[in-house]
């Protein structure tokens, strides 16, 4: 289990004022850590806080009245041994520590750990001590239940401010500071799609947006996550939802364990997501509910036309232009009438191909050439024939010849009749010689 320090305690500590106390909780529970150390006379007082990663709990630091506390409360061991103590309950510990298990009434688990506490009659103390953090879960309860009981009014509120901005930058300013108060969250922040990629326009903290920054660069990967499915994400993930939120977990882990919920802000026309509205908790005051994402979607709903619209006009008009451009040319591209665009592209491009292209034909007309007078010729010698030097439809003069027949049979016979000569001149030469 990893422990995360977080926050200094404060020098408040009336009971009065806590007892009553209405505000953010990180301003509550640095005060009420404070006011058990007064009351136990401890020397030290740490809140711990349980939170949910890797699919596993582990404990961080919620409040501390020093670094020292935290520091020998993490080499006592007691840490990991924390999800075993009942609530109500008061638990001591080797090293002098002392753990109350504080009472929850929605959210994660709470510890107050006492360092050498001196004070008697501690039962009656820690009764304090869980009468103030139960009453005041209470009133956040109630005020979040008053808050969704006038959602519907809310939401339409939200729209009339929208349709009094003039800019598309005043309306997602207006936006994230009217969602962020209305629904109780720590930081509300607007992502828009421009060409084809998410981009930061505004969040409820205020201050310039810049996509260089590494908190920018972070929120933009989580809100992806819920454009690419056209679908709410949430860590730690509401029941029953499918989403993936792989990117919602790891921002949740490198921000001391937050609950974050992304909504689409879709198309009116198409159902696409172009844009998201990301919303931010503290761990303390546990995960998104139910309700409240059907709340968020019924507000994205109805805000999405009127932010599209005013993105539309907004920029400079080359801008405004190439815009419009692309959205027309998106719908002649899309996937919607397939069968008519697939028709017209056909119909194009063989027009096209009858116009430019063209194309060599050659008549075929077979004939056969006849002579009205024929000659026939006889072959002195009967042979092959080896060359012929006029084809039909030739023109030939006279004189002129025409073929030559194979020669080599007769040359064969000559050669021999000449080698019978020489060898009969031989003997006659031979008998002479002789007398004969």
């Amino acid at each position: 289990m990893e422990v995360t320090p977080i926050v200094e305690g404060s020098s408040y500590s009336d009971f009065d004022a806590l007892a009553s106390f209405a505000g953010d909780p990180a301003q509550f529970w640095p005060r009420l850590c404070l006011h058990a150390k007064t009351a136990f006379q401890a020397q030290g007082a740490c809140l711990l806080l349980k939170t949910h990663a890797d699919g596993a709990d582990s404990v961080r630091m919620l409040a501390q009245d020093s670094p020292r506390s935290t520091q020998r409360v993490v080499q006592s061991g007691v840490v990991p041994e924390l999800g075993s103590m009942a609530e109500n309950t008061l638990h001591t510990w080797a090293h002098g520590l002392l753990i109350l298990a504080l009472p929850v009434v929605e959210g994660p688990m709470l510890w107050l750990v006492l360092l050498e506490a001196a004070a008697s009659q501690l039962d009656e103390k820690a009764r304090e001590v869980r009468v103030l953090a139960e009453s005041y879960q209470a009133r956040r309860r109630e005020q979040r239940t008053g808050e969704q009981v006038l959602s519907l009014s809310e939401v339409l509120d939200l729209g009339m401010d929208l349709g009094k901005s003039s800019s598309f930058t005043e309306a997602t300013l207006r936006l994230c500071h009217r969602v962020a108060a209305v629904i109780g969250a720590a930081r509300v922040s607007i992502g828009w799609l421009e060409n084809g990629s998410l981009h930061l326009k505004a969040t409820s903290h205020g201050g310039r947006v810049t996509s260089a920054m590494q908190e920018t660069e972070a929120i933009v990967r989580a809100m992806e996550e819920a454009a690419d499915q056209n679908n709410e994400v949430a860590y730690p993930v509401i029941a029953g939802s499918q989403a993936i939120s792989r990117e919602h977990k790891l921002f949740t882990q490198s921000h001391q364990g937050c609950a974050v919920l992304s909504v689409p802000l879709r198309n009116a026309v198409k159902h696409e997501a172009v844009g998201v509205l990301m919303l931010e908790r503290a761990a303390e005051d546990g995960g998104w509910r139910e309700v409240e994402l059907e709340q968020l979607r019924l507000a994205a709903d109805l805000v999405s036309p009127r932010l599209s619209d005013l993105y539309a006009v907004s920029g400079w008009w080359g801008k405004r232009a190439w815009r419009a451009l692309r959205s027309w040319s998106s719908g002649l591209l899309g996937t919607e009438h397939t069968g008519w665009k697939l028709a017209v592209l056909v119909l194009v491009l063989t027009i096209t191909a009858l116009a430019f292209i063209q194309v060599e034909h050659k008549v075929k007309a077979p004939f056969l050439l006849k002579t009205d007078a024929a000659a026939l010729t006889a072959a002195p010698f009967a042979s092959f024939i080896d060359e012929v030097h006029y084809h039909l439809g030739d023109v030939a003069k006279a004189g002129q010849v025409l073929l030559t027949l194979d020669r080599r049979e007769l040359l064969l016979d000559e050669a021999n009749g000449m080698a019978g000569r020489d060898k009969y001149d031989r003997e006659a030469r031979a008998y002479e010689a002789q007398g004969k």
